[in-house]
């Protein structure tokens, strides 16, 4: 199932998820993976709205997985039990321009990290459970010394 990974995560029961740019979807692995192995859960397909910019992967406290897509603009949020063709249980566009990293902190707030290529970077902040909203607030601007933002982690 792997072709272009490019973002890798864990769950609370550490299960193992990638992103995969070629074929687009999600690969759940089994804490204990190892070789040839087949996923437990793959989402893919049309209704996921999954595509060949899959960047960063996110866990939450919940087992929501967070997934951002370059190509599309989206932060697309999943249900912990998501298999197969299904859609996100929650979208978010609004604010984000080349998304490349995810992170959720402890009260469930996504942060994005945006731009490079031709605007600035900065990272979005989204509050918990948001769907389809405007980011509470980004953090931008010369003074944040960020530049090509790409991974992100919270505390």
């Amino acid at each position: 199932m792997l072709g272009d990974p490019w973002g890798i995560a864990l769950d609370s029961s550490s299960n193992i998820y990638v992103t995969n740019t070629s074929p687009a979807g999600i690969a759940v692995y089994a804490p204990n993976a190892k070789g040839n192995t087949t996923p437990k859960r793959l989402i893919s397909g049309s209704l996921t709205q999954l595509d060949g910019g899959l960047e960063g992967i996110a866990i939450d406290a919940s087992g929501y997985a967070y997934v951002v897509n370059w190509d599309t603009y989206f932060l697309l949020v999943f249900a912990p039990d998501a298999n197969g063709n299904e859609p996100p249980a929650r979208v978010d566009s609004a604010g984000l321009y080349a998304p490349d990293g995810v992170a959720v902190d402890a009260r469930g707030r996504a942060y994005v990290s945006n731009g490079c290529q031709d605007n600035p970077a900065y990272v979005a902040v989204y509050a918990a459970g948001a769907n389809d909203a405007e980011p509470l607030r980004n953090i931008e601007g010369r003074k944040t010394k960020l530049n090509c933002s790409t991974s992100i982690l919270v505390r």
